[in-house]
């Protein structure tokens, strides 16, 4: 019984995972499903092979150095005399939001600097680093609630088992009355090839990630032999799938956020500062808060106060989409294009308010 059972173990192996693991990295469906469950590491090494020309587009998007970083890639000014820039920090979400805003009203440029399913320390991040690289007249700060779970992590490698993604960002901790910040080993494309491909300073990135990143799970990220059994990585996707769920609690309390974890006691502070720092620039400050499905309105309810008691613009979407309503959403998690047009008129209405001037007819 053992025998077949190993036989039909690599025979899967040899017929379905390893042809699906050729470059360009596309599986098919039913090797996708075998996949799913290989080590991070021996995923990282299909989306970023040794032939750069390979790189799968996952692996290029979110970085904020280097020559794949989208901060050096979008417009700087608004397209149009008497114009207004609008820049984005966030994800998809935002992305699709600020395609809806710049059809809606053309006076509207967009810039986004976003990551897949970027948590809040990334677009805090992307909006520090992006400061003094363009003329906005509003920066926009997205909060996805769903990737609250990944405000104690260092990258999209640990918090994505089933399809991560390469890109790095810090760790911003609110604790005694001061903002903590931790930065990743590397923040390039082209520093993690290097690091991948040197052991001791990969070695120096996995300790790093032991000890600071709450996501790091040693028997889901490192690869070596068991990548060749299905098996195993049949019971590798079910771990995953287990420390998801225990993840996604230990960052509540009943329905709320827990004001113990990293999202509950930090939020309310990264909101203070990007204000802050907005005004700093002469730029009107604007939190975007997209409560995905299931999410209800956690964000809003955590960050209501701090809202209200600094004045800062923004825009909730639990009161425009129901996030517990599974019609409001498309196959892929995102809101439908009807919903993104509802969205961006509200963005667009906020900002026309704080800037009457440039919207007067």
């Amino acid at each position: 019984m053992i025998g077949w059972l190993v036989i039909l173990d690599v025979g899967i192996d040899w017929f379905v995972c390893r042809p699906a693991a050729t470059l360009p990295y596309n599986p098919s469906r039913l090797a996708r499903y075998f996949e799913y469950g290989r080590s991070v590491e021996g995923k990282l090494r299909l989306l970023v092979p040794e032939d750069p020309a390979y790189t799968h587009p996952v692996a290029q998007a979110g970085w904020l150095h280097g020559r794949d970083a989208r901060i050096a890639r979008e417009p700087t000014r608004a397209a149009r005399e008497g114009g207004v820039l609008v820049a984005f920090y966030g994800m998809s979400f935002s992305n699709r939001v600020a395609k809806a805003l710049t059809a809606i009203d053309p006076r509207i440029t967009a810039r986004n600097i976003a990551g897949p399913g970027a948590p809040p320390n990334y677009t805090y991040a992307a909006m520090l680093e992006d400061r003094s690289r363009h003329q906005a007249d509003v920066v926009v700060w997205t909060i996805l609630a769903s990737s609250l779970v990944q405000m104690g992590s260092l990258t999209a490698q640990t918090t994505f088992f089933e399809q991560p993604a390469p890109y790095t960002f810090p760790i911003f901790d609110w604790k005694d009355g001061r903002l903590d910040r931790r930065d990743p080993e590397f923040f390039s494309l082209a520093e993690f090839r290097v690091a991948r491909d040197d052991p001791e300073r990969w070695g120096r990135w996995l300790d790093e990630l032991r000890q600071y990143d709450q996501a790091f799970d040693s028997f889901l990220f490192r690869g070596g032999p068991l990548d060749a059994s299905v098996l195993v990585r049949l019971i590798r996707r079910g771990w995953s799938k287990r420390q998801s769920r225990l993840l996604g609690k230990s960052i509540l309390s009943g329905n709320d956020l827990s004001p113990d974890a990293i999202p509950g006691r930090t939020l309310p502070a990264l909101a203070r500062r990007f204000a802050l720092a907005a005004a700093e620039d002469g730029r009107v400050p604007l939190i975007l808060m997209i409560h995905n499905q299931g999410w209800s309105d956690r964000v809003y309810r955590l960050l209501k106060e701090t809202l209200s008691s600094s004045g800062i613009p923004y825009v909730s979407t639990h009161d425009i989409v129901p996030a517990g309503d599974p019609s409001s959403f498309l196959p892929d998690g995102h809101f439908s294009p009807e919903l993104d047009r509802k969205i961006a008129r509200r963005v667009r209405d906020v900002i026309a308010a704080q800037l009457p001037e440039k919207f007067k007819d």
